[in-house]
Parts: C-alpha cells; sequence; structure tokens
C-alpha cells in the first residue's frame, strides 16, 4: 500500500482524522521518538514526485494519509517542515559550492516560489513539484521516439517507456502513455534487435580505440 500513489485529497482528509479520533480514544498520547521519522522527509519527496505537478496537488493530509499506509505517523506541522528542507536540500544541489545557510536565505528570500522545487499553491491549498530535471514535453518527445521505431518490438517499447516515465508524475505518464498508444505503428516482433544494436556500438567503440574487432550476431 505504501507505494500505491493516488491523487486523493477528499480520502486523505478523511483517513487524518478517523485516524486522529481513532487514536485519541484507543491510547494515550505517546511521547519520545517515533520509528522511521529519519526516512519522512525521502519518503515525502518520493509521494511529491510521483502524485503531483502542475495541474495536481497534494494537501498535507494526503502526505499524512500516505505516510500512515507506510508505517509512519506525522503532524500536520512537521509535513511543512519536511517541505522546506526539502527545498533546502534540493537548492543546494542545484547550487554547487553552496552551504545550508545559503539555501535557508534564499528559500526564506524566495516570495514568488521561484528558488523552491516544491511550491504550495494557495488557491488550491496544495502542494506540487514545480521544476524537475527533465521538462514534460522532452519526455513525451523520447516516448514518441520509441513507439515510432519499428525495429523496437512492442513489449519492449513499452518497457522503455514506463523506464523513462519515471522521470514525471503517474498523471503525466497516463497521458504520455495515452497520446502514444493513440495511433497504431507496425513494429518488429524480432526482440534481439536491441542486443544487436548494443552489439555494434560495442564494436564501434572498440574499433575507434584501435583495436581489432568481430561483430556477431
Amino acid at each position: 500500500m505504501c507505494y500505491t500513489i493516488q491523487n486523493t485529497t477528499d480520502r486523505g482528509r478523511q483517513i487524518w482524522h478517523e485516524k486522529q479520533i481513532s487514536t485519541s480514544k484507543s491510547k494515550p498520547a505517546e511521547h519520545g521518538k517515533k520509528p522511521n521519522q529519519k526516512l519522512k522527509p525521502y519518503i515525502v519527496l518520493q509521494y511529491l514526485l510521483k502524485a503531483t505537478d502542475e495541474n495536481h496537488v497534494a494537501t498535507a493530509y494526503d502526505i499524512i494519509a500516505f505516510l500512515e499506509e507506510c508505517g509512519i505517523t506525522a503532524e500536520r506541522r512537521s509535513i511543512y517542515r519536511d517541505i522546506e528542507d526539502i527545498n533546502k536540500v534540493l537548492w543546494m544541489m542545484e547550487n554547487p559550492d553552496s552551504t545550508i545557510d545559503e539555501a535557508e536565505k534564499a528559500i526564506a528570500a524566495d516570495e514568488y516560489s521561484t528558488e523552491k522545487i516544491v511550491v504550495y499553491d494557495k488557491s488550491r491549498k496544495g502542494f506540487y513539484v514545480r521544476q524537475r530535471h527533465h521538462d514534460l514535453n522532452d519526455i513525451r518527445l523520447l516516448a514518441e521516439c520509441v513507439y515510432y521505431a519499428k525495429f523496437i518490438a512492442q513489449g519492449q517499447a513499452e518497457r522503455l517507456v514506463n523506464v523513462i516515465s519515471e522521470f514525471v508524475s503517474e498523471e503525466q505518464a497516463k497521458t504520455i502513455r495515452h497520446d502514444a498508444l493513440l495511433t497504431d505503428r507496425v513494429k518488429t516482433n524480432n526482440r534481439s534487435v536491441l542486443n544487436h544494436i548494443s552489439t555494434i556500438h560495442e564494436a564501434m567503440s572498440k574499433t575507434l580505440d584501435g583495436r581489432k574487432t568481430e561483430i556477431i550476431t
């Protein structure tokens, strides 16, 4: 259940409230460190990468509900802190040789969310990943190229598209797969084509290094 991503804002809020009521009735408040808290920011980031984009947001309740499915308890305020830390770390990765103090200042001064990777949308009351390393149109073009290539078998094409779709949200990936499959294209049944291409590339690389090679097909 932990890795089943669903864009269910209302359901997330309902699960969170039900959990609060159940917890308050069944057992006293827990004190001390809670298990797996160190994993929480990483899981929050992975959830946001998969479940959100410019057209799909996730509320704090959605994130809390997903964490509950992963066996991690969280409070609403801690989600905001985690996302702030996530933005700092991502800013540092985008700005080599920067320090944590510089990241904190940059994020704090980012009034219009131009530096943040994870942004809060006030109108929709949710978070989403604003900027990715790969543009959606680039991923869509790569998917089209894979499906259009006649020498790639259908099963291999679907596997390759699934690989490149990891760079976008699940909703964007669904759209890419749907659009790419709208046109029926003739595909080869020979699954060894990609292996032959790999062999040719390796042979060409060895030839360029001045060594003789044999291409075995």
